[in-house]
């Protein structure tokens, strides 16, 4: 695995100021968790409430495995493993309190599995937590602008959208929820500038939908 990282500088140009985007040298990770030749799977990166950057990706086990940017010195630490038997495919997040919440799904049961730091910049991470549900694609998760986390699967038999949110801020889980319609693998989420949440997804009749009062259709469709 490799990244690079970038860096600003102003270049004056006549009398304007051009901002430019310098890159630094590639770094070096090593291909991936895996040992044993086997492919890496996605990587997905997070940050801690400090800035620093820290990368996770599903081992070749099921293991949830990260390595972290280190605040003394910027060297990278080695890859660590947080335990799991997951999918491939994660949701991360940064909840009210500043710390990571990792969301992913059980490779047997496909139910939904959440991990966080204990406290903010944390290296020592809570135990896996069981949010049930039985999902057919990996899941997505976005925080609402009072800093509840919320997070969305497809469900494994209806293809319907469920959600699960926090009643407070880094407290406690509702129940699961529908939000209907028959869509394929794969949402995306965002927030828009009033800071409420949408989420996009494929339907079954590969007609992209939009929505959570209500899902509308976007016209078009993908190739």
């Amino acid at each position: 695995m490799i990244c690079r990282s970038k860096k600003l500088h102003l270049s004056r140009i006549e009398a304007g100021l051009v901002l430019a985007v310098v890159f630094s040298a590639w770094w070096v990770f090593a291909n991936s968790s895996a040992t044993d030749g086997s492919v890496a799977t996605r990587l997905f990166v997070g940050q801690n409430g400090n800035g620093q950057l820290e990368v996770f990706e599903v081992g070749p086990d099921g293991d949830l495995c990260h390595r972290w940017r280190k605040s003394s010195n910027g060297a990278w630490s080695g890859w660590s493993t947080l335990g799991g038997s997951l999918l491939p495919g994660l949701a991360i997040l940064t909840n009210a309190d500043g710390q990571m919440e990792v969301f992913a799904l059980d490779r047997t049961s496909h139910a939904l599995e959440c991990i966080h730091q204990l406290t903010t910049n944390s290296l020592t991470w809570s135990a896996w937590t069981n949010l049930g549900g039985a999902f057919a694609s990996p899941p997505v998760a976005g925080r609402n602008p009072d800093g509840r986390l919320e997070v969305f699967a497809v469900d494994a038999a209806t293809h319907e959208v469920r959600h699960r949110w926090q009643i407070s801020p880094h407290g406690p889980w509702s129940d699961w929820s529908d939000l209907g319609g028959s869509l394929k693998p794969g949402l995306v989420i965002s927030r828009n500038r009033d800071g409420r949440l949408e989420l996009f997804g494929l339907a079954a009749e590969d007609s992209p939908q939009i929505g959570l009062t209500g899902w509308n259709i976007v016209p078009g469709s993908l190739q």
